[in-house]
C-alpha cells in the first residue's frame, strides 16, 4: 500500500467526497452510510477516517441512540423495535464506552422531527451522561423542529465547540428565552441562522431579544433571519467579519438615521441575499452597501414588483455600490408565489417590461458566472443587445434572462431574439452550461461556418415561438453537440402554448432521445402524445 495512504489528512479527503458529486452517478445517503461502514472494517488504516466521515453529519437521533446496548431499552410498546420508549434497566458507566466512541465523531446535528419519547429518554441521558456534554465535539447544531413541546431538549446539543447555531424561530417565549444563554456561552459564534424552511414573521418582541442577542456576537460571520428592522440592520452593518447577510420579507424602514456615519457599512460582507423585498428598500439596501468586495448579490421581489423605471434604478445602484472586478453572482427576480398579491395589469404591461438599455448598465461587471435576471414581465431585447450582453458577459456559466411569469407575454409581444443571437451567445460566452431565453425560432439562420458549443447541457426555452421542431433540432444539435437538457414551461396551457410545448418536446427528442417535462405533462399520470398538445404536423408553420 501506498505509504501516502497512510497519512489521515489525506484518507480524511478521500472518505469525505466518497458518493458525492460523481458525474452521472447517484448514491443515497443510505449507500454512502454502507461504503463508509464498509471501508471502516477493512483494515486499522482506514478504520478511524472512515468513521469520522459515516458519523461527522447526523441527521436523526436514532443512530446515536442505538449505539448503547439493546438490553438497556424497553421496546415493547413499539413492535418494529424502531423507537426507544424507556429504559429496562439502570445505566452503568460501562454503557458509555461504545456511544463516545462514536458520538465524539459526531460534528454536525440537523433535526427536523423526534418520536413521542425520545424527549424523555435524551432527558434522562443528559442527567446521567458521566461528562459535562453529550456530543463533546459537536460544531453545528440546525433545529429544525416545529413541535416546541420538544424544544427543551435543545441543551443536549450544546457543546463548548459550537460555532453554528440554527433555530427556526417562531417567536416563542422558550426559544426567545433561550438566546441570553447562547449569548453568553457563545460570544464567538461565527455563524447564526434564524431561518426556517416555512416562511415566518418575527413580530418586534422577537426582533428586540435578537437584537440583544447579536449585540453580543464580535465574530460573527454569516446571519440569516426571517426578516429585519433598522436596529438590527444598523448593527450588523458595523459588524468587522460579516460576510454573507441573507433575510426574509423586509418591511420598508428606514435604517440611515441613527447611523454613526464614521464607522463603514458592511465593509467586510460578501455575499448579500435579499429575498421578498420591496423595490424601494431592495435599492436602499443596496445602496448602504459600502463592502466595495461584494461577489454575490441576490435580490427577490414576492410582495411587490419593480416597474421598469424601478428596476433601472435599482441596476443602476448595482452597477455603483457593486465591485466591478469581484461580483460574480447576480441574481434578482420577480416571483409571484402568494396568490392574493395584486399582479400588474394587462394595460400596464409596458409600465414593467425592461428596456435593453437598462440591461446595459449591468454590462461592466465582467467576471459574472451566475446571472439570473427574471423582471415581472422580461425584457425588450434584440439580437444585437444579445451580442452586446454575450460579449459583457464572457466568463457567465448560467445565464438565465427572461420573465417571471409568462401569462400572456405570448399573445402581447413575439420576441425580437432569434436564433442568430443564440448562435453569438455560443460563439462568446465560452464556459456557458445552463441556458434560459426568451427567442423566436421560427427563421432559421444559415451556419456555413458551425462554431460548436461543446459545454452547454441545459436550455430553458419558456414559451418561445417554434414552427419547425426538425430545423430547430438540426440547428441546436450542429452548435451544442452536448445539449441534454432542454425545458419549456407555458403557463397558460391554451391549445397554441400547448401545441409550442408540444414542438419543444420533439425538438427534445430529437436531440436527446428523450422528452422535456413541461408543465402540461407533470399534472398527467401519462406521457401525452404530440396530438394532446393539438400539434399533428412535425413541421407545420403557426
Amino acid at each position: 500500500m501506498d505509504q501516502k495512504i497512510h497519512m489521515s489528512e489525506i484518507l480524511d479527503l478521500i472518505f469525505a467526497h466518497i458518493g458525492e458529486d460523481e458525474p452521472g452517478v447517484y448514491f443515497s445517503r443510505k449507500e454512502r452510510s454502507r461504503k463508509l461502514a464498509l471501508l471502516a472494517r477493512t483494515c486499522r488504516t482506514f478504520q478511524n477516517p472512515a468513521l469520522d466521515a459515516l458519523w461527522q453529519f447526523q441527521d436523526n437521533l436514532a443512530p446515536a441512540l442505538r449505539c448503547f446496548p439493546d438490553d438497556l431499552w424497553d421496546r415493547s410498546a413499539d413492535s418494529k423495535k424502531t423507537t426507544f420508549v424507556g429504559f429496562r434497566r439502570p445505566l452503568v458507566l460501562s454503557d458509555w464506552e461504545r456511544p463516545f466512541f462514536y458520538w465524539n465523531r459526531i460534528k454536525s446535528f440537523q433535526i427536523r422531527s423526534l418520536t413521542t419519547t425520545t424527549p424523555a429518554v435524551c432527558e434522562m441521558l443528559r442527567l446521567c451522561c458521566p461528562g459535562p456534554h453529550l456530543f463533546a465535539n459537536l460544531q453545528e447544531i440546525a433545529w429544525l423542529h416545529r413541535d416546541l413541546t420538544h424544544f427543551p431538549i435543545f441543551s443536549i446539543f450544546l457543546s463548548p465547540r459550537l460555532h453554528t447555531i440554527g433555530l427556526a424561530l417562531s417567536g416563542s417565549i422558550a426559544e426567545l428565552s433561550i438566546l441570553p444563554r447562547l449569548s453568553v456561552c457563545y460570544p464567538t459564534l461565527t455563524e447564526v441562522n434564524f431561518r426556517s424552511i416555512y416562511r415566518t414573521h418575527l413580530e418586534p418582541r422577537a426582533l428586540g431579544a435578537i437584537f440583544a442577542f447579536l449585540s453580543s456576537l464580535t465574530r460573527l460571520e454569516s446571519l440569516y433571519l426571517p426578516n429585519i428592522d433598522a436596529p438590527i440592520l444598523n448593527h450588523v452593518s458595523r459588524l468587522p467579519c460579516l460576510r454573507t447577510l441573507v433575510m426574509d420579507d423586509s418591511e420598508p424602514f428606514d435604517f440611515s438615521s441613527d447611523r454613526d456615519r464614521s464607522a463603514p457599512r458592511f465593509h467586510a460582507l460578501k455575499k448579500l441575499n435579499v429575498w421578498a423585498t420591496t423595490p424601494k428598500l431592495g435599492t436602499r439596501i443596496m445602496r448602504a452597501i459600502e463592502s466595495g468586495a461584494l461577489t454575490e448579490i441576490h435580490l427577490v421581489f414576492e410582495s411587490q414588483f419593480p416597474s421598469s423605471q424601478a428596476t433601472a434604478r435599482l441596476y443602476t445602484t448595482i452597477a455603483s455600490n457593486g465591485s466591478h472586478s469581484t461580483l460574480q453572482s447576480l441574481r434578482v427576480e420577480d416571483e409571484w408565489k402568494f396568490g392574493d398579491i395584486p399582479i400588474p395589469l394587462d394595460e400596464e404591461f409596458d409600465n414593467y417590461i425592461v428596456g435593453g438599455g437598462t440591461l446595459e448598465i449591468l454590462f461592466p461587471f465582467a467576471n459574472l458566472t451566475t446571472v439570473i435576471l427574471k423582471p415581472f414581465h422580461g425584457f425588450d431585447l434584440d439580437d444585437e443587445m444579445v451580442a452586446k450582453m454575450a460579449h459583457a458577459w464572457r466568463r457567465v456559466q448560467e445565464l438565465r434572462v427572461a420573465f417571471g411569469i409568462d401569462w400572456h407575454i405570448p399573445d402581447v409581444r413575439t420576441p425580437r431574439v432569434t436564433l442568430a443571437g443564440i448562435y453569438t451567445v455560443a460563439t462568446h460566452c465560452l464556459d456557458l452550461h445552463t441556458l434560459e431565453l426568451y427567442f423566436n425560432s421560427s427563421v432559421i439562420p444559415p451556419l456555413e461556418r458551425t462554431h460548436t458549443h461543446a459545454g452547454l447541457v441545459k436550455l430553458d426555452v419558456l414559451c418561445s415561438p417554434i414552427s419547425s421542431p426538425t430545423a430547430v433540432a438540426q440547428f441546436l444539435s450542429k452548435v451544442f453537440p452536448n445539449l441534454r437538457e432542454i425545458h419549456s414551461i407555458c403557463y397558460a396551457q391554451d391549445r397554441h402554448q400547448r401545441a409550442v410545448e408540444g414542438r419543444w418536446r420533439k425538438v427534445a427528442r430529437l436531440i436527446t432521445g428523450s422528452t422535456i417535462r413541461s408543465r402540461f405533462e407533470e399534472s398527467t399520470d401519462e406521457e401525452p402524445s404530440d396530438t394532446d398538445y393539438g400539434d399533428d404536423d412535425d413541421d407545420s408553420d403557426e
